[in-house]
């Protein structure tokens, strides 16, 4: 699975789900590539708890104002060996993620290893925790 900025989400043709994690993925990438803190607003839960790659822990809070940063601007994000296990109410995610973004005036690429964790809230998949480990 590939987001690209500036391109709208396409239905994903091989998973019917618009609810589900593949599609939550997808729309977690998009709203990041576009600063969208709203979207983070809605779907990450209450007692979020995100690692990133330095080792620091983000809360809820933390997470939303770091979507906020305009120092840097993603071009692509690319999903490379996804793999998804759980069921409806809960469910992991572990995957590739591959950044292509601008900052200073230089385009570059990073790697980074992801774990995510989504659980069902009042009908509504979450985002419950975030770890981000950089790729070697």
């Amino acid at each position: 699975m590939t987001v690209y900025f500036g391109k709208p989400l396409t239905p994903l043709h091989w998973h019917r789900e618009k609810d589900s994690v593949f599609a939550l993925l997808r729309e977690a990438a998009d709203a990041n590539i576009r600063h969208d803190t709203s979207f983070f607003e809605r779907v990450l839960d209450e007692d979020y708890i995100g690692i990133g790659p330095d080792g620091e822990t983000r809360t809820r809070a933390e997470e939303i104002a770091a979507v906020k940063r305009l120092d840097y601007a993603i071009k692509k994000f690319e999903f490379d060996d996804l793999r998804v296990s759980g069921h409806e109410r809960m469910a992991f995610a572990t995957f590739l993620g591959t950044v292509y973004y601008e900052a200073n005036g230089q385009d570059s690429t990073m790697q980074f290893r992801y774990t995510m964790n989504f659980i069902e809230r009042n009908g509504q998949l979450k985002i419950v925790a975030i770890h981000v480990s950089r790729k070697p």
